[in-house]
């Protein structure tokens, strides 16, 4: 909340009152105008059009009847939103107070993403620690606090709110993501199951053992899909993971503006997209607003070398994003890519299976006779239902995790960003760095980014878990 005493004339000159006024309104900051000229009368302002008397000649002046319940409006700026409904949907509970009530897990046992991520994309087969670190000694080596600089002391006033929301919306997605890998898998596993007696010659009265065996494994692989989906609905793995890396992304824009005293930027979505619900009215936003206010300005004089400063930490920020989105685009690019040879090879050799199946009926109406024998002829067919199943999980992974749709963004953002990095070096160059400039540019790229995990929480919120099929 702004509180503006102003006799209501138009600006003498730039960074006034005036401007400040528009300024605050265009953030969306509510303003309280106290007539500076007796008898003091107040009003609200919220739109631009509320400061339309600054066109006339005449001085502004609060309008009659507009004066505030100030008790009504602190109430409104505080309290926190309520969640949106979703079309088609029952209005879910906020995630407010499970944020703010968790604690930092022990282990992560979630590790069949990473392990499918880097063996699939990366060619390697690392072995992942099931201990979580602490947060804050996770990021401190990017959220350095020993310095004496701004950038030290606002890292140390954000860094507690960014590693605790960035590691629990990794670990998650780790439980979101190593679901859906399992429970595709599961799925292909459970028709191989279902084979394998047949396929094996097994009969009820020669080998029961190992056929009951078999359905005994093939059941509790369908109720560990189950109830792992179960779980993850239960536990909202998907929707932790995609509030809590708002929470996070936020508050690392925060880094880019606060040492400027610039603007914040807006999570927003373009009226069609509305029924996915504005982040802006989020319990998320509203709690990285009230972490804003509690850090504050910093209590430095705005010189060239502060200028310089935070210009070298807009600049360090840009480029460790980009280096994120280039390696990004590079291996979800050949995820997708592999996953796409992958399909296409299980669904070339089920055609090869039924073609070797089929070839002794082609044959023995040529007049000639081939006959393949018991156990080859059911390992075909065998090899024809579980590559498909195999082929389809593949597929359904590659799908859910929208591996071509983010290569394709983090390609597009390293571009945009490395347009912004050229302004920075530029601004870096500069013997007298302006600071509206330089707080134009560090909104530019904090609008960017909080651009691009808006529109990314979009494409993943039509992706909950689901049953394989």
């Amino acid at each position: 909340l702004l509180v503006v005493v102003w006799d209501g004339y138009p600006a003498k000159g730039g960074g006034g009152t005036v401007q400040t006024l528009h300024e605050a309104i265009a953030y969306r900051v509510p303003v309280l105008w106290i007539d500076a000229l007796a008898p003091h009368s107040k009003q609200l302002l919220r739109e631009a059009s509320d400061l339309a008397c600054l066109a006339g000649d005449e001085r502004c002046t609060p309008a009659a009847g507009q004066e505030p319940n100030l008790t009504t409006l602190v109430g409104e700026i505080l309290q926190a939103p309520q969640p949106a409904r979703e079309l088609g949907h029952a209005e879910k509970p906020s995630l407010a107070k499970p944020f703010f009530g968790e604690c930092k897990p022990a282990w992560n046992p979630a590790i069949l993403w990473k392990l499918f991520r880097d063996f699939v994309g990366s060619n390697q087969l690392k072995l992942q620690a099931l201990t979580v670190p602490d947060f804050e000694q996770a990021v401190a080596s990017k959220w350095p606090t020993d310095g004496s600089g701004i950038a030290d002391w606002v890292n140390k006033q954000l860094r507690p709110h960014y590693a605790w929301a960035d590691k629990l919306a990794d670990y998650y997605a780790d439980c979101y993501r190593s679901s859906f890998v399992a429970t595709h898998f599961l799925g292909a596993l459970a028709v191989a199951l279902a084979l394998i007696p047949w396929m094996a010659g097994w009969t009820i009265s020669q080998h029961h053992t190992a056929e009951t065996i078999c359905v005994v494994f093939e059941l509790l692989v369908i109720m560990a899909i189950i109830g792992l989906v179960a779980w993850g609905r239960i536990r909202r793995w998907h929707e932790r993971w995609m509030d809590y890396r708002l929470v996070a992304e936020l508050v690392r824009q925060l880094r880019l503006l606060i040492p400027l005293g610039g603007g914040r930027p807006f999570p927003r979505l373009p009226p069609h997209l509305g029924q996915y619900g504005n982040p802006y009215e989020s319990w998320m936003y509203w709690h990285v607003r009230a972490i804003e206010r509690a850090v504050g300005l910093s209590n430095q004089r705005v010189t060239p070398d502060l200028l310089r400063e935070c210009i070298g930490q807009l600049d360090a920020i840009v480029h460790e994003q980009v280096d994120f989105h280039e390696w990004n685009s590079e291996r979800s690019a050949r995820l997708d890519h592999r996953l796409h040879v992958l399909c296409l090879s299980l669904f070339g050799l089920t055609a090869l299976a039924v073609t070797l199946h089929f070839m002794p009926h082609v044959i023995g109406w040529a007049g000639g006779s081939v006959h393949w024998s018991e156990g080859f002829s059911r390992a075909l067919t065998t090899v024809a239902a579980v590559f498909p199943a195999l082929g389809s999980a593949m597929a359904a992974i590659n799908n859910q995790a929208e591996f071509a749709r983010l290569a394709k963004r983090s390609h597009a953002m390293a571009d945009r960003l490395k347009l912004l990095h050229g302004e920075i070096a530029a601004l870096r160059q500069s013997t007298d760095p302006s600071l509206n400039r330089s707080i134009e540019v560090a909104l530019r790229a904090a609008q960017l980014m909080v651009d691009e995990v808006s529109d990314w929480r979009v494409i993943f919120q039509d992706r909950p878990p689901v049953l394989p099929g």
